[in-house]
């Protein structure tokens, strides 16, 4: 009787699962935290074993706020945190302050909450694209451990990212114009790339207005119209306020590109760059990266994705326009070009499905390792 009831519970537990997979998601989630937990053991603490290279500025700048003038001596001399825009180091340090914890592992919790959210809106978004119908947890999933998501755990802006883009797309998609403003506002005051997104999302819902089922009286195009330009305007507004802060603080308000030249980044052509890696030998690994992640843009305009390729392909374009070096970053580990990536996984056999998600669990497995050690990861 005892084992008939426990059999019962059991089957009515899986029934729950497949009825809402959130629930399996959010129990692989844990599985994957405590899977990093002891992956980082060996390397002291998970937040500290996490936290390289942009991570210490973006905790030096919410600690004590941005640099007054460039460094002038150590191995920093000559650069500045003007480079890094303020909505990350302002959450890191929000979140320090309610918690107590260092900014290590605010920059963890921030991750570790995030992550699962950009999975779940991305998940939502795809779907209202028509995509995804029978594998809503495995996509979900994969999304959450796939290799170019590996940048989605670290202490950087992706996360936050990934969120206010994808979250601004699809409020401004349904009609949510209120809702567009505010994350355009906040994507703006991410990360330089956030002003060309919300340009073109804004010119999306202007122009939507001659879409099939869309509205089409003079009325109806007005109004989409206000709308797209309220999306960029407002949008806008966190670029300005950190461009006037940086004017007051600094005297020059375009800081935070000048200061690019610190990282030997200067402006070019993107296929300048592209051609100078082709043609230099140490190169030729980044410049394969960021012509893949120009094919994956090519094949979002080819199945319909005009707005999502459009984001990727001015992404691709500006960053591209001051070195090779972190393209494929911006590029992979934007939702929209992993959405593209998986939907062509769901729409495979289930043999290939799940050894993808093995491979993914194995490369995520290198990566973290090589990153733990402080290997650059082609940042």
């Amino acid at each position: 009787m005892t084992r008939f009831s426990a059999a019962g519970r059991l089957r009515d537990a899986v029934l729950l699962l497949r009825r809402f997979p959130v629930f399996s998601i959010l129990a692989a989630y844990a599985l994957s935290i405590a899977g990093l937990c002891m992956v980082a053991r060996p390397f002291g603490s998970v937040p500290r074993a996490l936290c390289h290279w942009d991570c210490f500025w973006y905790e030096r700048i919410a600690a004590k706020g941005y640099d007054l003038h460039p460094i002038l001596d150590g191995l920093e001399a000559g650069f500045a945190d003007w480079a890094f825009f303020p909505a990350y180091p302002l959450l890191l340090r929000l979140v320090s302050y309610m918690t107590g914890m260092s900014g290590h592992e605010s920059g963890m919790l921030i991750s570790v909450v995030l992550l699962p959210v950009l999975a779940l809106v991305s998940l939502s978004y795809v779907r209202r694209q028509g995509y995804v119908a029978d594998h809503a947890a495995y996509w979900t999933i994969l999304f959450m451990v796939f290799p170019t998501a590996i940048w989605y755990r670290f202490p950087y802006t992706e996360t936050l990212y990934g969120v206010l883009l994808v979250g601004c797309a699809y409020a401004a998609r349904v009609g949510y114009i209120g809702v567009a403003c505010t994350l355009a506002a906040g994507l703006c005051a991410t990360r330089p790339t956030g002003l060309v997104c919300v340009v073109a999302i804004g010119l999306y819902r202007m122009f939507s207005a001659w879409e099939p089922g869309g509205g089409r009286s003079v009325r109806q195009v007005g109004v989409r119209f206000l709308e797209g330009a309220a999306i960029i305007a407002i949008g806008a507004i966190g670029l300005a306020a950190f461009i006037l802060y940086l004017d007051r603080l600094t005297g020059d308000g375009l800081a935070f590109s000048h200061i690019q030249y610190a990282w030997r980044r200067t402006a070019h052509l993107p296929t300048t760059w592209l051609w100078y890696g082709m043609t230099h030998k140490g190169l030729w690994v980044v410049t394969v990266l960021d012509l893949l992640a120009f094919s994956v843009i090519s094949y979002g305009f080819y199945i319909g994705w005009y707005l999502e390729s459009t984001i990727l392909l001015l992404t691709f374009g500006l960053a591209a326009s001051g070195s090779l070096f972190s393209i494929h970053r911006y590029i992979f580990a934007n939702p929209f070009c992993l959405m593209l990536i998986l939907t062509v996984i769901d729409r495979s056999s289930p043999i290939i499905r799940y050894t993808a998600l093995i491979l993914g669990l194995c490369i995520d497995y290198i990566l973290l390792r090589n990153w733990f050690y402080g290997y650059d990861l082609l940042t």
